[in-house]
């Protein structure tokens, strides 16, 4: 079912949203404001829902919108949105949860889940204490989002320290590349927490090599724009990796994310964090 009920930062009493006046003095004018608040992070507008989210513990942002006539509030994240509809996360959702926690102990990292972040702004699915102060969030979206929040919430992580690895099985999502998306495969609950099962990411990982700009070198020097330089530029391509070892080495600083500029254009990639490796002549 839609809110009825959201808090506001600064007022000691719910807004009804089924009221022109949101039940409160000077109220008429404030649904305005609120209506035309395009700050994001949705968080700092100061939007939050009032009923099962607030009920079951959870502080989650909300931002309010006009559908044909009514007031709507709407959560930014899927799953808050879930606990309205009485079905809660997914079992593949915590089943990639629980696996994320368990990869993590076993690289002999902290993990927790549903953990806010030191400034309140950021409630990962999984937070991962790494290794030399390494602080990863990992996120699983497997239901349809708006790209805009994915770049809202990945924005806020950065700010407030983390760096988030995001995991999707939608090949429409990870298409979307406003982050490095973590493809794996559209996998069963029983497949997800078995042991034993590798889940590879498919996408979202590249390794990256220096190779030699001579005669064998494909194409022109990216440097130069022409000819060959004799020079080692970089060069990525794509990397399967297992799911565990990747949040393991993440962890660990042994992954971080780079962006990689071609042309005019720029694409984010998860690769190896070490010294870069020089292809044979």
């Amino acid at each position: 079912m839609p809110n009825r009920y959201v808090k506001l930062a600064g007022f000691d009493r719910k807004l009804d949203l089924t009221e022109p006046d949101l039940g409160v003095t000077g109220g008429a004018v404030l649904l305005e404001r609120l209506l035309a608040d395009r700050r994001l992070p949705v968080a700092v507008r100061g939007l939050t829902c009032a009923e099962i989210c607030e009920r079951l513990g959870y502080t989650e942002p909300m931002y309010l919108y006009r559908r044909m006539g009514r007031v709507v509030a709407s959560h930014t994240r899927s799953d808050a949105q879930d606990r309205h509809h009485a079905g809660g996360e997914s079992d593949e959702h915590k089943a990639y949860k629980e696996r994320a926690v368990r990869a993590a102990e076993e690289g002999g990292h902290h993990a927790t889940t549903e953990r806010t972040s030191t400034d309140q702004k950021v409630r990962s699915d999984v937070l991962i204490q790494g290794a030399n102060g390494v602080l990863l969030g990992f996120e699983s979206q497997l239901s349809p989002v708006n790209p805009r929040e994915i770049t809202a919430r990945d924005a806020a992580a950065r700010r407030a320290g983390l760096a988030d690895a995001w995991q999707t099985d939608s090949r429409v999502l990870a298409e979307a590349l406003v982050v490095p998306w973590l493809r794996t495969d559209k996998l069963p609950f029983e497949l997800i927490v078995r042991h034993d099962s590798p889940l590879p990411f498919r996408g979202g990982v590249r390794r990256i090599d220096l190779v030699c700009c001579d005669e064998r070198f494909p194409g022109r020097c990216p440097r130069k724009g022409t000819g060959k330089c004799g020079k080692w530029h970089p060069t990525t391509r794509p990397a399967e990796v297992p799911f565990d070892m990747f949040i393991r080495d993440a962890a660990s600083g042994l992954y971080v994310r780079a962006t990689v500029k071609v042309k005019r254009t720029a694409f984010e990639f998860w690769g190896p964090g070490g010294r870069l490796r020089r292809l044979p002549r």
